[in-house]
């Protein structure tokens, strides 16, 4: 057939370099008879194909078939009758054994060419050699395969969900949440394959296809009781949203945690069990010089004598016996709350006397608190732990007596290193020691040396309070010698720190009163200290210079609270930390500048209720 004369272009000009041009070709192109029994022309790329000389194919058009596998060879004479009776082009697809042993996969392209009246007068075609496009297809399809095994056998939920909110794909743990068949749901809308989802995950799939930021959620299903953790990624135009269920995870956690504080609460008891014999002594002290006051009290009443002065005595005797006891069970009943700034000498201060009284009398007790009121992230309750786990195994490595030494100090930073400014606590003693091989397992969780009363886990909890407020422990010790315990944690940039406010504190003189001044002003804070007579006069003369009433309402037989009641007559813009748990006078209770200290309190407790007092977290 020849072509019309627009479409020839400058034939003359080009064929002469047309067979040049076709035998340089990778692929091959060819032309036969309509019956096949004739090749008419093939370029030589032939050879590469399949191995053989081009003359073989001019002499035997049948001799490549002879390579072919009988399946293929089948679907070549199939797509061959076909291109023959509907006259359109044809492909196939087949792998070929050469001579040498190698194997090629083409592919054939038929074209039927036709005469003026329709009629097949010759067969056009062109074989490629697809091999590498091929085995690259297969091992995508492999890979693709291996994939979707993956994300069917795994327990997490995994969708793909395309920019318009339409499901591209589900794995089967999804499908058996949801209920969905082996059906093919690629293309519906996600709402109806997952009736079920939330309006926040409807509205974060948006948020993360707009912006192509990842997003997190951890939440709770209530129907099934579980708690779930979905992410969401961008991912090929759409979202992949994977959901991992953590319920097992949360209860394990929440196991470990009752564990961890159950053991933390039996080592703190057990350590309050070692002081009973002393605190018995005191309080057994206190409990006679009440007893004194009370029959001195009585025989003066009976003279018809002054009995105020008696009275007086009992009374501060039977303050400072509640008093030793408040702190001990504010001690025993110390929980952990979240991180936050806290004075590390402030927390040491308010357990002097327990610490006194944990080593005994036959012990020397060397306090240093020299951090400047330095703050950490922390947790009060976390810190006496780890004193009390110092202080314990400080007490039980020197059963004959000798030095206990606690002291802090700050260590500036180090531009050079980059390490930050630090506390460091040094909690010492002059007992046992260690072993090398000892020391070096010591913050190992369990590892102990009391096969009797040791749980191993008291300098592990060290280390991790450390290394929870961003700093570490080390131990230095020697057999014989004695052990040091260094802990180091950052100090924080804080508002607070620095910072004073005048307090007033309403109180007795006494040694009770006097551990609480210490602890307010280890704090930071300027106190001034008052007998109740003297406090209205005080405000009065100076109404701007305290930020905080501190006051006892109960003191003085009750008398603190007729005090209360007119300082917030008088003063209602003053703050006031009351030391009683509730009152009986509701106006007080709602009073929103008056806060309480819960007993039992210790002086953590007091100074977080004056913080808090303050306007400060």
């Amino acid at each position: 057939m020849a072509l019309p004369p627009s479409e020839m272009g400058d034939w003359e000009a080009v064929r002469p370099h047309v067979l040049e041009a076709l035998y340089a070709l990778p692929d091959q192109v060819w032309f036969a008879t309509p019956d096949l029994r004739r090749v008419l022309f093939s370029s030589k790329s032939f050879e590469e194909l399949y191995g053989l000389p081009l003359d073989e194919l001019y002499r035997d058009p049948a001799s490549p078939l002879a390579l072919t596998n009988s399946d293929d060879t089948g679907e070549i004479a199939r797509a061959h009758r076909t291109g023959r009776t509907s006259r359109t082009p044809q492909e196939v697809q087949y792998t070929v054994h050469r001579p040498d042993g190698t194997e090629r996969i083409l592919r054939l392209r038929t074209i039927p060419l036709l005469d003026d009246d329709g009629r097949m007068h010759m067969l056009a075609g062109v074989t490629e050699d697809v091999t590498e496009q091929a085995t690259a297809t297969a091992e995508i399809a492999r890979l693709n395969d291996l994939l979707t095994t993956i994300l069917d056998a795994t327990s997490d939920a995994i969708t793909l969900v395309s920019a318009d909110d339409r499901v591209r794909y589900v794995n089967r743990t999804l499908r058996e949440i949801a209920g969905v068949g082996d059906g093919d749901v690629a293309g519906l809308p996600v709402d109806e394959v997952l009736p079920g989802r939330t309006d926040l995950l409807r509205q974060l799939t948006q948020d993360v296809i707009a912006d192509g930021r990842p997003r997190s959620l951890a939440w709770h299903q209530p129907r099934a009781n579980r708690w779930l953790e979905t992410t969401l990624t961008p991912a090929d135009g759409g979202v992949l949203v994977v959901t991992e269920d953590r319920t097992e995870q949360r209860l394990a956690e929440a196991r470990e945690r009752q564990w961890t504080e159950a053991t933390h609460r039996a080592e703190r008891l057990d350590a309050l069990g070692q002081m009973a014999g002393s605190i018995a002594h005191d309080v057994g002290n206190l409990v006679r010089l009440v007893l004194s006051g009370l029959h001195e009290a009585t025989e003066s009443l009976q003279r018809g004598d002054d009995a105020s002065a008696a009275l007086a005595d009992a009374t501060h005797a039977a303050e400072r016996s509640l008093a030793i006891t408040h702190q001990l069970l504010a001690f025993s009943r110390g929980t952990e709350g979240p991180p936050h700034p806290v004075v590390l000498d402030a927390v040491i201060s308010g357990m002097q006397p327990l610490i006194r009284r944990t080593m005994g009398g036959e012990i020397v007790v060397e306090l240093d608190l020299g951090s400047d009121r330095a703050h950490v992230e922390s947790d009060e309750a976390r810190l006496e732990q780890m004193l009390l786990n110092l202080i314990t195994n400080a007490r039980a490595a020197m059963p004959d007596g000798g030095r206990f030494t606690l002291m802090t100090r700050r260590r500036p930073a180090d531009p050079e290193t980059g390490r930050p400014s630090v506390v460091e606590l040094i909690v010492a003693d002059t007992g046992r020691g260690m072993t090398p091989d000892v020391a070096q397992r010591a913050f190992e969780p369990f590892f102990t040396t009391d096969d009797i009363r040791g749980t191993g886990l008291g300098l592990s909890t060290v280390l991790a309070t450390a290394v929870a407020a961003g700093g570490g422990a080390l131990i230095d010790s020697a057999a014989g010698v004695g052990t040091s315990v260094i802990v180091e944690m950052p100090i924080i940039d804080d508002h607070t720190a620095g910072t004073t406010d005048r307090l007033l504190l309403v109180d007795t003189f006494g040694p009770d009163s006097d551990a609480t001044m210490d602890a307010l002003a280890v704090a930071g804070h300027d106190v001034n200290r008052m007998t109740p007579s003297r406090i209205v006069a005080e405000l009065d003369r100076n109404p701007r210079r305290y930020g905080l009433v501190v006051l006892d309402p109960l003191l003085d037989g009750g008398a603190g609270l007729a005090l209360l009641r007119q300082l917030r007559s008088l003063h209602p813009a003053v703050p006031v930390v009351l030391l009683s748990g509730r009152t009986t006078h509701p106006e007080l209770a709602n009073d929103p500048v008056v806060h309480f200290v819960r007993p039992p309190y210790g002086q953590t407790e007091l100074l977080r209720a004056v913080e808090h007092a303050l306007g400060r977290t």
